[in-house]
This record gives structure tokens, sequence and C-alpha cells, in this order.
């Protein structure tokens, strides 16, 4: 396997955008665009053209929200961040003409990963079901009411709405379209009672569309990880488990599921210092590259269920763009592009 890095780039277009090609073989390509315009004018309509498209958003507070139109047009949230997304949520889905979120899968509950949906929900714009691991908040001695109240406040809203609220566990299957599975690996009929157990019965999400596949494993723990070991859990993508704890993401974990690329939702300066830096050397022994949030910003990855795509909207006070990154090359297409709406890019990459 063949590692190199983007300092070893080839200028191949320069309009105010600098873009940056590597070539490791016929079969990959990455490619890094830089400018300062925003990447969700690229995607100006929820038509995908039978494509999937996640965006992974960046956190302006800890936290981690995931937004997916599906090929069929449906679109859904795997988490929904903290309070401080909600409007970040509302933009993007305008952006992309999403009127609503036909399905949304709390991984587990706690406010980072639940509560950016509370002023969705105010905005009266309608979701369809509710997913939940069934295992509720426990409370802990650091805890302020504020954020209990969050809490409280998202599942009081689902009540008033009227909004289905579905417990999943391991072996269910969900489609809401029927050319996406959503397999629930985590938690198991009887909830974990191991350490963190909000955390530790996380619904573990694997999507698969067609032949690509990402797995969301919430913000399990490398003992629970352990306990899938023997599923399936190869995939392209990895959204690294709580935000790259050092107690996850193990090498028995990473090897089992085998990813091209791993994402980690994590803020600038974020308090925890995510992903800990053993965490960062596991991947690094394994050639496993990482997108942190914290240096590209929102990620968005698209698919027509073979080769996929990763757009970076770099944010602006980050000048990390520059700097030399490991990649590992695959028999997978790999792209990252950072922010661009110039015409001719959009039309070679078919973005309208």
């Amino acid at each position: 396997m063949k590692t190199i890095k983007l300092s070893e780039k080839k200028l191949i277009y320069n309009n105010m955008n600098l873009l940056y090609k590597i070539s490791g073989s016929l079969s990959l390509s990455i490619i890094v665009l830089i400018s300062i315009s925003n990447i969700q004018d690229c995607f100006s309509s929820s038509e995908q053209n039978n494509n999937l498209t996640i965006i992974f958003l960046y956190p302006e507070s800890q936290g981690q929200a995931n937004l997916l139109i599906l090929p069929n047009g449906k679109s859904m949230m795997i988490d929904m961040g903290p309070r401080s997304l909600s409007e970040t949520i509302i933009k993007t889905m305008n952006n992309y003409k999403l009127t609503k979120l036909d399905a949304i899968f709390a991984s587990h509950m706690h406010p980072d990963h639940t509560t950016g949906i509370n002023e969705v929900i105010k905005e009266n714009i309608k979701i369809g079901k509710v997913y939940d691991s069934g295992v509720p908040y426990e409370k802990k001695e650091y805890d302020d009411d504020d954020k209990i109240d969050r809490i409280a406040e998202f599942l009081e809203l689902v009540e008033q709405k009227k909004i289905p609220f579905i417990k999943v566990k391991d072996g269910d299957e969900i489609y809401v379209d029927p050319e996406v599975k959503i397999e629930i690996l985590n938690p198991p009929d009887t909830p974990l009672g191991l350490g963190d157990s909000v955390s530790n019965n996380s619904i573990v999400v694997k999507l698969t569309y067609k032949d690509f596949s990402i797995l969301f494993p919430g913000d399990i723990y490398s003992i629970v990880e352990e306990q899938l070991f023997g599923k399936n859990l190869d995939s392209d993508v990895l959204l690294l488990p709580h935000h790259g704890h050092e107690l996850a993401s193990s090498k028995g974990f990473l090897k089992a599921v085998n990813p091209d690329v791993s994402v980690v939702s994590t803020r600038k300066d974020n308090p925890f210092g995510f992903p800990h830096e053993e965490t960062v050397e596991r991947l690094n022994d394994l050639n496993i590259p990482l997108l942190e949030l914290n240096r590209y910003g929102t990620l968005t990855l698209t698919t027509d269920g073979n080769s996929f795509d990763i757009y970076a909207n770099y944010p602006s006070d980050n000048d990390s763009a520059s700097k030399s990154t490991n990649v590992k090359l695959s028999n997978k297409t790999v792209k990252v592009f950072g922010n661009n709406t110039s015409e001719d890019i959009r039309s070679k990459f078919k973005l309208d």
C-alpha cells in the first residue's frame, strides 16, 4: 500500500481558486480545492440524480450532526448536534431546498448529539420519525440544569408534535429509501450495563447504498467495539466513535471496519482535545487518512453507490489546508474538494 503526501501536488487550475491534484494510480485521485465561497451553493436542489449525499456539519461547539439526502430525494439526520447547530441545520436544509426530515436518528441521549434539532422542530419543519436507543440520559454530578432542560425540551417537542418515537436494537433494518439499507448493529435487545451506559448503548448505524457503505458508531467505547466483532463492519467511510476519544477506535475495530477514509466531528480548540493523539497514532499506523471537521470545516460526501467524492468547506480562520497529510491509496475513487462555485468546475463535476 503506497502512501503519498498532499505536499506532492500539481497545480492544474488557478482562477482565484487553487486546485491541487494528486494521482497515485489510475484508480484514485485526491483533489483539494481552496477558495472562499460556500460549497453548499454547488448543491442547489434536493434532486440528487440517484446520488447519496452526506453532510458532516461543522460543530460550532462540541457535538456531532450529519444530514443525509437519499437517492429518492428523502432526507434524514443521524445525530443532530448541540443547540448551537440549530441555525446551521435550518440554513443547510434551506440551501438544499429541504422542507422536512423523513427520519432522525439520535445515537444516544446526550445534548451534543440531539438538541440541535429543537429549534428545527419549533420552526415547524416536519419530522417523520425519531429513532432512539431507548436508554435515558443519566445526569452526572458536573451536569448543569440547562443541559438536562435541553434534553427534556427535545422529548417534550417530540411528544407535542406527535412524532413517532421508535426504539431500535441490533438486527433492525430500516429503509427510508428502498435502495439504501440502514442496519442497526447496537444496542443489543437488553441494554448494556458497561461504564458510560448511555454512550455505550449508542445506536451504531451501518448505511449501505449499492457498493458504498459508511459506519456511524455514535459514542461507543472500545469495550463495545469488541462486542461488534463478527458483524459485517467493513465500510468505505468511518465516522470515528466518540469524536476520536483515546478509549475508542481500537486497532481491532479499525481493522474490522477497514475504511478508505475516516472522519471525526470536532470543533477547533475543543476542551477535550479531540481527536486524541493515541487515536490519531492508531490511524496512522494503519494508513487510514483522517478528515477532521476542525481542520476542513463542513464536509459533503456524494456517491453514486460506487465511487465517492468529499467536498471541504474550510473554516475562514484555518490555514492548515496547505499542510501535508497522509493519504491512503485504494481501489476506490476519493476526491476531496474545497469551497468552489465556479461554473467550469460545476459543469465538469455536474453539480447543477
